[in-house]
Protein backbone atom coordinates (compact mmCIF):
# COMPACT_ATOMS: atom_id res chain seq x y z
CA UNK A 1 0.00 0.00 0.00
CA UNK A 2 1.31 3.44 -0.98
CA UNK A 3 0.93 5.93 1.86
CA UNK A 4 1.65 9.64 1.78
CA UNK A 5 2.42 11.63 4.93
CA UNK A 6 2.28 15.39 4.61
CA UNK A 7 4.58 17.28 6.96
CA UNK A 8 7.93 16.52 8.57
CA UNK A 9 7.36 17.48 12.20
CA UNK A 10 7.29 15.25 15.26
CA UNK A 11 3.77 13.96 14.56
CA UNK A 12 4.82 12.94 11.02
CA UNK A 13 7.76 11.01 12.47
CA UNK A 14 5.53 9.31 15.03
CA UNK A 15 3.02 8.42 12.32
CA UNK A 16 5.70 6.97 10.04
CA UNK A 17 7.24 4.94 12.87
CA UNK A 18 3.87 3.55 13.94
CA UNK A 19 3.05 2.58 10.33
CA UNK A 20 6.41 0.78 10.05
CA UNK A 21 5.89 -0.94 13.38
CA UNK A 22 2.58 -2.30 12.18
CA UNK A 23 3.59 -3.24 8.64
CA UNK A 24 7.00 -2.96 6.96
CA UNK A 25 5.31 -3.54 3.59
CA UNK A 26 3.82 -0.04 3.67
CA UNK A 27 5.40 2.13 0.96
CA UNK A 28 5.68 5.47 2.78
CA UNK A 29 6.51 8.85 1.29
CA UNK A 30 6.84 12.04 3.32
CA UNK A 31 6.13 15.32 1.56
CA UNK A 32 7.68 18.35 3.22
CA UNK A 33 8.47 21.94 2.34
CA UNK A 34 12.05 22.70 3.41
CA UNK A 35 11.40 26.44 3.06
CA UNK A 36 8.85 26.32 5.88
CA UNK A 37 10.56 27.36 9.15
CA UNK A 38 10.44 24.87 12.00
CA UNK A 39 9.45 25.92 15.49
CA UNK A 40 12.62 25.59 17.59
CA UNK A 41 11.25 24.28 20.87
CA UNK A 42 11.96 21.62 23.43
CA UNK A 43 9.60 18.70 23.77
CA UNK A 44 8.83 16.19 26.47
CA UNK A 45 7.42 12.70 26.06
CA UNK A 46 5.89 9.79 27.88
CA UNK A 47 7.75 6.48 27.67
CA UNK A 48 5.77 5.49 24.58
CA UNK A 49 7.81 7.67 22.19
CA UNK A 50 11.32 6.33 22.96
CA UNK A 51 9.84 2.83 23.11
CA UNK A 52 8.44 3.32 19.59
CA UNK A 53 11.82 4.55 18.34
CA UNK A 54 13.51 1.48 19.84
CA UNK A 55 10.90 -0.99 18.53
CA UNK A 56 11.21 0.28 14.94
CA UNK A 57 14.80 1.53 14.63
CA UNK A 58 16.60 -0.33 17.41
CA UNK A 59 17.85 2.96 18.86
CA UNK A 60 17.60 2.95 22.63
CA UNK A 61 16.96 5.83 24.98
CA UNK A 62 20.61 5.46 26.06
CA UNK A 63 21.81 5.75 22.44
CA UNK A 64 19.81 8.97 22.09
CA UNK A 65 21.41 10.34 25.26
CA UNK A 66 24.95 9.34 24.28
CA UNK A 67 24.51 10.98 20.86
CA UNK A 68 23.33 14.21 22.45
CA UNK A 69 19.90 13.89 20.83
CA UNK A 70 17.89 13.80 24.06
CA UNK A 71 18.12 13.91 27.83
CA UNK A 72 16.66 11.44 30.31
CA UNK A 73 13.27 12.02 31.86
CA UNK A 74 12.45 9.98 34.95
CA UNK A 75 9.16 11.72 35.63
CA UNK A 76 7.35 14.97 36.33
CA UNK A 77 8.08 17.12 39.36
CA UNK A 78 4.92 18.88 40.54
CA UNK A 79 5.37 22.01 42.61
CA UNK A 80 2.55 24.00 44.30
CA UNK A 81 -0.20 21.77 42.83
CA UNK A 82 -2.84 20.35 45.15
CA UNK A 83 -1.99 21.11 48.76
CA UNK A 84 1.45 22.35 47.76
CA UNK A 85 3.71 19.36 48.24
CA UNK A 86 6.77 19.12 46.01
CA UNK A 87 6.54 15.57 44.62
CA UNK A 88 7.63 13.54 41.60
CA UNK A 89 5.34 11.41 39.48
CA UNK A 90 7.70 8.71 38.21
CA UNK A 91 6.78 7.50 34.74
CA UNK A 92 4.67 4.35 35.06
CA UNK A 93 6.46 3.86 38.39
CA UNK A 94 9.61 2.38 36.80
CA UNK A 95 10.28 3.68 33.28
CA UNK A 96 12.11 6.52 31.54
CA UNK A 97 11.10 8.94 28.81
CA UNK A 98 13.01 11.79 27.15
CA UNK A 99 13.29 15.54 26.67
CA UNK A 100 14.53 16.59 23.25
CA UNK A 101 15.25 19.55 21.05
CA UNK A 102 12.65 19.33 18.29
CA UNK A 103 14.88 20.22 15.35
CA UNK A 104 17.80 18.03 16.47
CA UNK A 105 15.60 14.99 17.22
CA UNK A 106 13.51 15.31 14.06
CA UNK A 107 16.53 15.69 11.76
CA UNK A 108 18.18 12.67 13.38
CA UNK A 109 15.16 10.37 12.97
CA UNK A 110 14.43 11.56 9.42
CA UNK A 111 18.04 10.82 8.43
CA UNK A 112 17.79 7.29 9.84
CA UNK A 113 14.52 6.65 8.00
CA UNK A 114 15.97 8.00 4.75
CA UNK A 115 19.37 6.27 4.94
CA UNK A 116 17.74 2.90 5.63
CA UNK A 117 15.23 3.34 2.78
CA UNK A 118 12.33 3.00 5.18
CA UNK A 119 10.68 6.21 3.98
CA UNK A 120 10.96 8.22 0.76
CA UNK A 121 11.13 12.03 0.93
CA UNK A 122 9.81 14.64 -1.48
CA UNK A 123 10.69 18.29 -0.86
CA UNK A 124 7.57 19.90 -2.25
CA UNK A 125 4.86 22.16 -0.93
CA UNK A 126 1.50 20.43 -1.19
CA UNK A 127 -1.25 22.59 -2.67
CA UNK A 128 -3.76 19.78 -3.13
CA UNK A 129 -3.65 16.16 -2.00
CA UNK A 130 -1.82 13.92 -4.54
CA UNK A 131 -3.87 11.30 -6.36
CA UNK A 132 -1.29 8.54 -6.77
CA UNK A 133 -1.48 7.21 -3.19
CA UNK A 134 -3.79 4.70 -1.58
CA UNK A 135 -3.96 6.71 1.63
CA UNK A 136 -2.89 10.16 2.84
CA UNK A 137 -2.16 11.24 6.42
CA UNK A 138 -2.04 15.01 6.86
CA UNK A 139 0.38 16.02 9.61
CA UNK A 140 0.95 19.52 8.21
CA UNK A 141 0.11 21.31 11.44
CA UNK A 142 -2.30 23.85 12.75
CA UNK A 143 -5.15 25.23 10.61
CA UNK A 144 -7.53 28.11 11.32
CA UNK A 145 -10.58 26.46 9.76
CA UNK A 146 -13.01 25.82 12.63
CA UNK A 147 -15.73 24.08 10.63
CA UNK A 148 -14.21 20.61 11.00
CA UNK A 149 -13.29 21.04 14.68
CA UNK A 150 -15.00 20.92 18.05
CA UNK A 151 -14.19 22.83 21.20
CA UNK A 152 -12.98 20.65 24.08
CA UNK A 153 -15.44 20.02 26.90
CA UNK A 154 -12.66 20.90 29.35
CA UNK A 155 -10.68 23.97 28.34
CA UNK A 156 -7.57 24.77 30.36
CA UNK A 157 -4.78 27.08 29.13
CA UNK A 158 -4.58 28.74 25.72
CA UNK A 159 -1.37 30.80 25.78
CA UNK A 160 2.28 30.49 26.71
CA UNK A 161 5.39 32.60 27.08
CA UNK A 162 8.52 30.58 26.33
CA UNK A 163 11.98 31.37 27.72
CA UNK A 164 15.15 29.74 29.03
CA UNK A 165 16.88 29.82 32.40
CA UNK A 166 19.79 28.18 34.19
CA UNK A 167 19.61 24.51 35.09
CA UNK A 168 20.93 24.98 38.62
CA UNK A 169 17.54 25.05 40.37
CA UNK A 170 15.99 22.13 38.48
CA UNK A 171 16.08 18.36 39.01
CA UNK A 172 18.05 17.41 35.87
CA UNK A 173 15.99 14.29 35.14
CA UNK A 174 12.45 15.57 35.65
CA UNK A 175 10.08 17.82 33.79
CA UNK A 176 8.94 20.67 36.03
CA UNK A 177 5.21 21.37 36.38
CA UNK A 178 4.99 24.40 38.68
CA UNK A 179 1.59 25.89 39.47
CA UNK A 180 1.48 29.66 39.13
CA UNK A 181 -1.16 32.26 39.84
CA UNK A 182 -2.02 32.40 36.14
CA UNK A 183 -1.87 28.67 35.40
CA UNK A 184 1.32 26.63 35.45
CA UNK A 185 4.86 26.60 34.10
CA UNK A 186 6.74 23.72 32.53
CA UNK A 187 10.51 23.33 32.59
CA UNK A 188 12.44 20.91 30.38
CA UNK A 189 16.01 20.29 31.59
CA UNK A 190 18.85 19.97 29.08
CA UNK A 191 22.00 18.96 30.95
CA UNK A 192 24.59 19.51 28.20
CA UNK A 193 23.30 23.02 27.51
CA UNK A 194 22.98 23.72 31.27
CA UNK A 195 19.56 25.21 30.70
CA UNK A 196 15.86 24.69 31.30
CA UNK A 197 13.46 25.48 28.46
CA UNK A 198 10.32 26.89 30.03
CA UNK A 199 6.79 27.75 29.10
CA UNK A 200 4.64 29.98 31.30
CA UNK A 201 1.10 28.77 30.54
CA UNK A 202 -2.08 30.74 31.16
CA UNK A 203 -5.61 31.37 29.92
CA UNK A 204 -6.04 34.78 28.30
CA UNK A 205 -9.61 34.97 29.60
CA UNK A 206 -8.22 35.50 33.10
CA UNK A 207 -4.84 37.18 32.73
CA UNK A 208 -2.25 38.63 30.40
CA UNK A 209 1.10 38.29 32.21
CA UNK A 210 4.00 40.43 31.09
CA UNK A 211 7.13 38.27 31.01
CA UNK A 212 10.15 38.36 28.76
CA UNK A 213 9.99 35.67 26.11
CA UNK A 214 8.17 34.55 23.00
CA UNK A 215 4.38 34.59 23.28
CA UNK A 216 2.36 31.75 21.73
CA UNK A 217 -1.44 31.55 21.70
CA UNK A 218 -3.78 28.84 20.45
CA UNK A 219 -7.42 27.87 20.44
CA UNK A 220 -7.80 24.39 21.95
CA UNK A 221 -9.55 22.19 19.42
CA UNK A 222 -10.35 18.64 18.39
CA UNK A 223 -11.02 17.43 14.87
CA UNK A 224 -14.51 15.99 14.59
CA UNK A 225 -13.04 12.96 12.82
CA UNK A 226 -9.73 11.12 12.71
CA UNK A 227 -10.49 9.42 9.38
CA UNK A 228 -11.82 12.19 7.14
CA UNK A 229 -12.77 9.90 4.27
CA UNK A 230 -11.66 6.58 2.76
CA UNK A 231 -8.32 8.10 1.61
CA UNK A 232 -7.53 10.76 4.21
CA UNK A 233 -6.75 11.02 7.92
CA UNK A 234 -5.29 13.74 10.15
CA UNK A 235 -2.67 13.52 12.88
CA UNK A 236 -0.61 15.91 14.99
CA UNK A 237 -1.76 19.48 15.52
CA UNK A 238 -3.86 19.10 12.37
CA UNK A 239 -5.92 16.61 14.38
CA UNK A 240 -5.98 18.19 17.85
CA UNK A 241 -4.15 20.30 20.36
CA UNK A 242 -5.16 20.97 23.96
CA UNK A 243 -2.13 21.68 26.18
CA UNK A 244 1.24 20.17 27.23
CA UNK A 245 0.38 18.78 30.70
CA UNK A 246 2.24 15.48 31.30
CA UNK A 247 3.34 15.43 27.61
CA UNK A 248 0.15 13.61 26.63
CA UNK A 249 -0.13 14.95 23.08
CA UNK A 250 2.65 12.79 21.63
CA UNK A 251 1.13 9.67 23.21
CA UNK A 252 -2.20 10.41 21.56
CA UNK A 253 -0.44 10.96 18.22
CA UNK A 254 0.81 7.37 18.57
CA UNK A 255 -2.67 6.16 19.53
CA UNK A 256 -4.18 7.98 16.56
CA UNK A 257 -1.59 6.52 14.16
CA UNK A 258 -2.42 3.07 15.50
CA UNK A 259 -6.12 3.64 14.81
CA UNK A 260 -5.27 4.79 11.29
CA UNK A 261 -3.44 1.48 10.80
CA UNK A 262 -6.54 -0.39 11.98
CA UNK A 263 -8.54 1.36 9.27
CA UNK A 264 -6.17 1.01 6.32
CA UNK A 265 -5.51 -2.64 7.18
CA UNK A 266 -9.27 -3.27 7.16
CA UNK A 267 -9.42 -4.31 10.82
CA UNK A 268 -11.92 -1.58 11.77
CA UNK A 269 -14.50 0.45 9.88
CA UNK A 270 -14.34 4.21 9.39
CA UNK A 271 -17.17 4.70 11.88
CA UNK A 272 -15.58 2.40 14.46
CA UNK A 273 -12.18 4.09 14.25
CA UNK A 274 -13.68 7.56 14.57
CA UNK A 275 -15.66 6.41 17.61
CA UNK A 276 -12.45 5.06 19.15
CA UNK A 277 -10.75 8.38 18.43
CA UNK A 278 -13.58 10.25 20.18
CA UNK A 279 -13.14 7.97 23.19
CA UNK A 280 -9.39 8.67 23.25
CA UNK A 281 -10.03 12.42 23.22
CA UNK A 282 -12.56 12.01 26.04
CA UNK A 283 -10.03 10.13 28.19
CA UNK A 284 -7.38 12.74 27.35
CA UNK A 285 -9.57 15.53 28.70
CA UNK A 286 -10.56 13.42 31.70
CA UNK A 287 -6.84 13.00 32.48
CA UNK A 288 -6.44 16.79 32.44
CA UNK A 289 -9.46 17.26 34.69
CA UNK A 290 -8.02 14.69 37.10
CA UNK A 291 -4.91 16.80 37.60
CA UNK A 292 -6.68 20.14 37.78
CA UNK A 293 -9.42 19.05 40.18
CA UNK A 294 -6.87 19.08 43.01
CA UNK A 295 -6.36 22.83 42.46
CA UNK A 296 -3.20 24.54 43.63
CA UNK A 297 -1.88 26.79 46.40
CA UNK A 298 -3.06 29.80 44.42
CA UNK A 299 -6.49 31.30 45.11
CA UNK A 300 -6.60 33.15 41.79
CA UNK A 301 -9.46 33.52 39.27
CA UNK A 302 -7.91 30.91 36.97
CA UNK A 303 -7.59 28.26 39.69
CA UNK A 304 -10.99 28.98 41.23
CA UNK A 305 -12.68 28.51 37.87
CA UNK A 306 -10.78 25.47 36.68
CA UNK A 307 -11.02 23.60 39.97
CA UNK A 308 -14.80 23.97 40.01
CA UNK A 309 -15.15 22.76 36.42
CA UNK A 310 -12.69 19.89 36.91
CA UNK A 311 -14.44 18.72 40.07
CA UNK A 312 -17.78 18.66 38.26
CA UNK A 313 -16.27 16.41 35.60
CA UNK A 314 -14.62 14.08 38.10
CA UNK A 315 -17.76 13.75 40.21
CA UNK A 316 -19.75 13.04 37.06
CA UNK A 317 -17.40 10.15 36.30
CA UNK A 318 -17.52 8.85 39.90
CA UNK A 319 -13.81 9.50 40.22
CA UNK A 320 -13.36 11.97 43.03
CA UNK A 321 -12.28 12.00 46.66
CA UNK A 322 -12.50 8.70 48.51
CA UNK A 323 -13.73 6.89 45.39
CA UNK A 324 -10.30 7.26 43.78
CA UNK A 325 -8.56 6.01 46.92
CA UNK A 326 -10.89 2.99 47.18
CA UNK A 327 -10.31 2.15 43.50
CA UNK A 328 -6.54 2.37 43.98
CA UNK A 329 -6.71 -0.08 46.91
CA UNK A 330 -8.95 -2.42 44.89
CA UNK A 331 -6.61 -2.34 41.87
CA UNK A 332 -3.52 -2.87 44.00
CA UNK A 333 -5.08 -6.00 45.53
CA UNK A 334 -6.69 -7.47 42.41
CA UNK A 335 -4.67 -6.18 39.46
CA UNK A 336 -7.77 -4.55 37.97
CA UNK A 337 -7.77 -1.04 36.51
CA UNK A 338 -10.86 0.58 38.02
CA UNK A 339 -8.83 3.66 38.90
CA UNK A 340 -7.17 3.91 35.45
CA UNK A 341 -7.63 7.31 33.78
CA UNK A 342 -6.50 7.54 30.18
CA UNK A 343 -2.91 6.27 30.01
CA UNK A 344 -2.46 6.51 33.78
CA UNK A 345 -2.55 3.13 35.56
CA UNK A 346 -3.45 2.71 39.22
CA UNK A 347 0.25 3.08 40.08
CA UNK A 348 0.31 6.49 38.38
CA UNK A 349 -2.99 7.50 40.00
CA UNK A 350 -1.64 6.45 43.40
CA UNK A 351 1.46 8.63 43.00
CA UNK A 352 -0.41 11.67 41.74
CA UNK A 353 -3.28 11.40 44.21
CA UNK A 354 -0.90 10.94 47.12
CA UNK A 355 1.38 13.75 46.05
CA UNK A 356 -1.45 16.22 45.49
CA UNK A 357 -2.92 15.52 48.91
CA UNK A 358 0.26 15.70 51.02
CA UNK A 359 0.63 18.91 53.03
Amino acid sequence: MKICIIGAGTSAIITALQLLKRNYNFDITIYHDSSTPHLHVGESTTQHVPNLVYDVLGISIHNLFDLGISSYKRGVRFFDWGKGSDFIHNINANEFAIHFDTIKFNEFIHNILKENNLVKYVDEKIISYPENYDFIIDCSGWVDNEEDYDDPFFETVNSAITFKKSLETQNPFCTLHKATEDGWMFGLPFIRENEIRCGYLYNSKFSNPSLDGKKISWKPKLSKKLIQNDRLAYNGNKLFFLEPLQALSLFYYIASANLICDFIEGKKSLISVNMDYSTEMWTYQLSLAFHYHYGSVHDSPFWKDIKIRANEIMKGQWMSGERIERNIIHDRMTGDQQSKIGIFTWKDIQQINGGMNIT
